[in-house]
């Protein structure tokens, strides 16, 4: 998933997110709304994905 969300959103915007220790997103600290949105939908969509192919 951090992969995937550097490569859409770029290294730059990657190393302003706030991960926490276990490695979760801390979407919270997104202030722009839409933003935020789109990176909830990729963590959900990427969460889905995972639980069918694991």
């Amino acid at each position: 998933m951090k992969t995937l969300i550097e490569y859409i959103y770029g290294e730059e915007f990657f190393k302003t997110l706030n991960f926490e220790l276990d490695g979760d997103l801390n979407l919270e600290t997104i202030l722009d709304e839409k933003l935020q949105k789109e990176i909830e939908e990729i963590v959900y969509t990427y969460a889905f994905y995972s639980a069918i192919y694991n």
